[in-house]
């Protein structure tokens, strides 16, 4: 399954990340945005849906769509 997970993450064109809390465990949700944002990938869009009041560190300057509003 990493394999055709990492073949869809490299040529995706937009990745939806959906953050609730920072308390959270993210090591995999991170692994799949470093796999979709690999320099010598294709172009990706990250788009963060932002259902808590935490900011994902590493997402700070992409585009949060605050999900409870």
């Amino acid at each position: 399954m990493n394999d055709q997970l990492r073949q869809a993450l490299w040529n995706t064109e937009v990745l939806i990340l959906v953050y609730t809390s920072a308390d959270q465990d993210w090591s995999y949700c991170m692994w799949e945005c470093g796999v979709a944002t690999q320099p010598q990938s294709p172009n990706t869009n990250i788009i963060v849906f932002q259902c808590g009041s935490d900011v994902p560190a590493p997402f700070q300057d992409v585009l949060r769509v605050n999900a409870r509003s």
